[in-house]
């Protein structure tokens, strides 16, 4: 039997010796505490020594602190200088937009100035609103790289929108459908389309004409504020060949007011320059001087008072006309070459720039270009010439029309020319163009 004195001695047997931790890590290692060490720097019997673990890191500690900190500051200056370059912009925005409304009202009150024009009130304001959008357009429409022609706000249409324009200078009316009077002389020989392709044939037409050079056209009026071009188109042919015959000398200017009160059609609400020319071989026409234009303010035909005056024209000896064969460009030619000024019909309704035009050869109507003219014969024109512009190389009519100096060209145009002969096209300028002739048998 063991005693509890035998016991004891065994337990402690059991029990291994204390070891001390400062003569295990004496083995030349730094004095440390085992967790500072790798399992390697523990095996003093291999002789590996490798660098020391560092202190343990916490678990709760944030390791990436500095990087989310200097990423707050990168986000936050990039949305600050987003905010300058914001405010930046809409403050040149402004300024830019700043500095057209000040170049509109300086325009304007040019244009005032200019045409005599004042207004007052909410009148002014329509008419600021109506120039700041032709402004805007004209200058758009300018820097554009595939039109042949200008548009400015310096004539004397650019405070009227497009509706009002054409309410006041282009009258609707039914197409010109009537019949050609006994007045009339179909066959002349010019006419005849052997004749003409032979004159071509044989180059007895020149590649450009302009009558303004031989002095027999009348100076550019002005119709104002009455539809009346049927008129100006029909006098002023009737001056060219007046002049053509009697000499530049004893040429006059012709009455349009008389053909506005007394001529058959529509006074300022339009008319046919061949009702104008029937009306002529029957009563003549007096002069500019002895029966002024009044029409142009007063927006109305007066009273017939032809018996007031003497006619320069006379009835019949003078006043018969020639219909150049329709839809034909080289007979419209020959007819300018040899017969000075042709007076024909366009569509201007659908030409939403035309009373902005400023200069170049007009291609409105062109496919693509805005506008959509074609056979709706609305304004009476004068052709005095054709050619080829110069830098672009581009065929037109050159065109006198009634809308005075400080329209266009000083009073004129340049229309597209040739653009299909054997169609209603150029405007519509070749379907019915009208001249003066002498006798049914004038050459």
């Amino acid at each position: 039997m063991t005693d509890k004195r035998d016991l004891t001695d065994l337990e402690k047997a059991a029990t291994p010796p204390e070891t001390d931790s400062s003569q295990v890590y004496s083995k030349g290692l730094p004095s440390k505490t085992p967790s500072e060490y790798t399992d390697a720097e523990t095996n003093a019997d291999e002789g590996v020594v490798q660098k020391p673990r560092g202190p343990v890191k916490e678990k709760n500690r944030v390791c990436c602190t500095p990087i989310r900190r200097y990423s707050r500051l990168f986000f936050g200056l990039a949305a600050l200088v987003f905010l300058i370059v914001v405010l930046v912009a809409v403050g040149v925005n402004l300024k830019a937009r700043s500095d057209s409304e000040a170049s509109i009202d300086k325009a304007f009150a040019e244009h005032m100035k200019k045409h005599g024009k004042t207004y007052k009130g909410e009148e002014r304001d329509r008419r600021r609103a109506a120039f700041g959008t032709n402004f805007n357009k004209a200058m758009k429409h300018n820097v554009a790289a595939n039109s042949k022609h200008t548009l400015s706000t310096g004539g004397p249409f650019a405070d009227l929108t497009q509706e009002e324009f054409l309410n006041k200078h282009v009258p609707k009316r039914k197409k010109d459908d009537s019949t050609y009077s006994t007045n009339y002389h179909p066959k002349h020989k010019l006419n005849d389309e052997a004749r003409v392709n032979d004159l071509f044939a044989k180059k007895m037409i020149p590649d450009e004409v302009d009558r303004r050079t031989q002095g027999c056209v009348a100076p550019v009026k002005n119709q104002g504020d009455c539809g009346s071009c049927w008129t100006f188109a029909t006098a002023d042919a009737l001056y060219s060949f007046h002049c053509r015959n009697q000499g530049q000398d004893n040429a006059v200017l012709l009455s349009t007011q008389q053909l506005v009160d007394c001529a058959s059609g529509d006074g300022c609400m339009g008319g046919l320059p061949g009702n104008a020319f029937d009306y002529v071989s029957k009563s003549g026409l007096c002069s500019n001087a002895d029966y002024p234009y009044t029409s142009g303010q007063s927006d109305e035909a007066g009273s017939c008072r032809s018996s007031e005056c003497l006619p320069v024209v006379l009835p019949s000896s003078e006043a018969g006309y020639y219909a150049v064969p329709p839809n034909s460009e080289k007979a419209l030619q020959v007819a300018v070459y040899y017969h000075q000024t042709v007076a024909v019909s366009m569509d201007a309704e659908n030409l939403q720039d035309l009373h902005l035009y400023s200069g170049g050869v007009y291609d409105g109507f062109v496919k693509g270009s805005g506008g959509t003219c074609g056979s709706e014969r609305d304004h009476a024109v004068l052709v005095v010439g054709y050619g080829v512009e110069e830098k672009s190389g581009t065929p037109y009519w050159l065109i006198k029309n009634s809308w005075g100096t400080h329209w266009g060209e000083d009073g004129y145009f340049k229309l597209l020319r040739g653009k299909n002969e054997h169609t209603l096209n150029d405007c519509d300028v070749l379907a019915r163009p009208l001249y003066p002739s002498k006798t049914e048998h004038d050459d």
